[in-house]
């Protein structure tokens, strides 16, 4: 007898866990609802330790290189009663440019040919007394690539007397902007850890390990060999005073587009200042940055 009762009470703690998990609730139609303990949530997963020690600093740091290659930025402009005909006056110009350059020997790495930018001109019209439509205006945008500075002058004259109407930028850059700037940052990360030594070694500790580095500024500075117009205009007019030549500076004369065929009209350059710019002149490469280190006894 005690036997069987024995056996009954195991065959009902066999049988129980499987009805709380597979027998239907009281109410029809709504499971029984199972509580299932949760793993750890991530506020409650153990995160790295920080440093007991650390001091974090301010490094900031500039680069300077010389630069390695022009970029010359012109723009060519046509009227046409139809786009059409603006359109071919346009390209008249831009190809007229292209030839100068090829008459001087003048071969740049790579020439750029935007697409064009279409502009309605308008009259006032007296018997309408409204401004009407009278012609089309079409611009195009011609950019260089050369390494050969010497020739800079030359290709900025070459495109006032075809016809340029603007010339937007003579820049000297670098060919790979982003190896400049990770050399910037890793120059400014030395200079950090330097910083960071002298700090440690103040409180009889050295710095070690980089705990964390965020980037607070970071700025390229090319040069533009084009000055802001109102500055030019200024100093050439100066210059022309003093020295009493009319044909200084071709950017203030009256036949501007003439006298920019004379060597280093645009620019009033030297027989050899165009060499000279890679060696005056340089690219600068600033970075900033806020550095932890952790701090380690010696």
């Amino acid at each position: 007898m005690q036997n069987k009762l024995i056996m009954k009470k195991t065959l009902i703690a066999a049988i129980l866990p499987l009805c709380i998990f597979s027998c239907p609730s009281a109410h029809a139609g709504e499971p029984r609802k199972v509580v299932v303990p949760a793993g750890p949530s991530a506020a409650q997963t153990e995160k790295p330790s920080a440093p007991s020690r650390a001091v974090t600093i301010l490094s900031e740091s500039q680069i300077q290189v010389k630069p390695e290659v022009a970029l010359i930025s012109v723009y060519f402009t046509g009227y046409g009663w139809t786009v059409e005909k603006a359109k071919i006056k346009t390209d008249q110009l831009v190809r007229k440019f292209l030839d100068k350059l090829s008459k001087e020997k003048i071969d740049p790495s790579d020439v750029l040919v935007g697409e064009i930018k279409l502009k309605p001109s308008y009259q006032f019209n007296r018997d309408l007394k409204a401004n009407v439509q009278s012609d089309f205006l079409v611009t195009r945008q011609v950019i260089l690539k050369l390494e050969d500075f010497s020739v800079i002058g030359k290709i900025l004259d070459a495109s006032v007397s075809a016809g340029s109407f603007f010339v937007e930028s003579a820049r000297l850059t670098v060919k790979d902007k982003l190896d400049l700037e990770q050399k910037a940052f890793r120059n400014t990360l030395e200079e950090g850890r330097k910083k960071a030594e002298v700090i440690a070694g103040s409180v009889n500790a050295a710095a070690g390990d980089v705990v964390s580095v965020e980037e607070l500024a970071y700025e390229l500075k090319e040069i533009n060999l084009i000055q802001d117009t109102d500055f030019a205009l200024l100093a050439a007019s100066q210059m022309k005073e003093k020295s009493g030549d009319a044909d200084a500076f071709s950017l203030v004369s009256s036949t501007g587009m003439a006298d920019a065929d004379k060597k280093g009209g645009f620019l009033a350059l030297s027989e050899n200042a165009g060499e000279n710019f890679a060696d005056t002149n340089f690219i600068k490469a600033r970075a900033k940055l806020k550095i932890t280190f952790s701090l380690q006894n010696k």
